[in-house]
């Protein structure tokens, strides 16, 4: 899930660190500063962080 038309069509309520940061093209490691400065919710299991995939579009206005 790479694109916005992806995010948007996809069946999960969640996206990884790695899935969101190649979606903005950023790194990750931006991705995990803006979850530990609270600019990003997110939950983590185990190694892995999720972030809601409504609270992305949200956020983004959709990628429109």
């Amino acid at each position: 899930m790479t694109t916005w038309s992806g995010l948007l069509a996809a069946d999960r309520p969640t996206v990884t660190r790695t899935e969101l940061a190649k979606l903005l093209r950023i790194d990750t490691r931006t991705v995990s500063r803006a979850i530990e400065d609270g600019d990003i919710s997110a939950v983590r299991f185990g190694r892995q962080w999720f972030i809601s995939r409504q609270a992305i579009i949200a956020m983004f206005g959709g990628g429109e």
